[in-house]
């Protein structure tokens, strides 16, 4: 299993935090709009939901989770963070 390090997903403009998972995982967060955060890195909306709990990693789903400015610098539409740009 190869591991890529992509960027926690929680859109607080300032997080740093790099989150470990194989282009599988990725792609089925993704698949329906969830988000990989890192552990804690929740936003607290009303509408934010907690689906999965991994080693380095939470799976939230939730469309107001994120304010859409900073959500626009990575919607679940853009490609893998491995794929050639």
């Amino acid at each position: 299993m190869t591991l890529t390090l992509s960027a926690c997903e929680c859109g607080r403009a300032d997080c740093t935090e790099r989150l470990g998972l194989d282009p599988g995982e990725w792609q089925a967060i993704h698949a329906d709009g969830s988000r990989a955060v890192a552990p804690g890195h929740t936003s607290g909306a009303a509408d934010e939901v907690v689906v999965a709990r991994r080693s380095g990693y939470w799976v939230v789903q939730g469309a107001d989770a994120v304010e859409e400015a900073s959500w626009q610098s990575f919607p679940a539409s853009d490609p893998p963070p491995w794929a050639a740009v």
